[in-house]
């Protein structure tokens, strides 16, 4: 068995919650800003966590990747003079993409699945990369039933996540 680490990257659009949930899984220590506003991550974070196999007897490091928001296309620059770092971001994902041993999809459950959501499916799917959907922002049991839509994006219920970062809901 390697000794090397390995590498999560949380991929996903802009503001689905992907540093809120690098910040739970790196011992809910605040390593990664969080805001609203897109943009605000905009190179990539690395954090060391440990995490216990499936039978919770052996625990390995694994390096965690927080990337920006991932436009799966190119924005026009011209429009705003921001869009030359979303242009980036998305170089960045790729990259992270391409260096991870595991892709944690991150998406928003309150959104619902979008376009650009099947896009990025779509780049991972020809990355060959293993990767789970985590459906993020369910905070609450009221939404039950609203991440079913995600099930079109054909990844097995093994292979889905639903969490809530902001009430460390389904992270463990």
């Amino acid at each position: 068995m390697s000794n090397k680490s390995m590498i999560i990257s949380l991929i996903g659009r802009p503001n689905v919650g992907k540093s809120s949930i690098f910040n739970q899984l790196v011992d809910g220590k605040r390593k990664a800003l969080t805001h609203d506003t897109p943009g605000v991550t905009r190179d990539r974070h690395y954090a060391i966590s440990k995490f216990q196999n499936a039978s919770g007897e052996e625990e390995k490091d694994a390096i965690i990747v927080d990337t920006g928001g991932f436009y799966p296309n190119d924005i026009d620059e011209s429009e705003f003079e921001r869009n030359h770092f979303f242009n980036i971001m998305r170089e960045h994902a790729k990259l992270s993409i391409k260096e991870s041993d595991l892709v944690l999809f991150v998406v928003d459950v309150r959104e619902g699945l979008l376009p650009m959501d099947k896009e990025i499916v779509k780049i991972l799917r020809a990355s060959s990369k293993n990767f789970w959907l985590v459906i993020n922002k369910y905070d609450t049991d009221k939404q039950a039933g609203t991440e079913a839509e995600f099930y079109a994006l054909g990844l097995k219920q093994e292979e889905m996540f639903i969490v809530s970062a902001a009430h460390s809901r389904g992270i463990h």
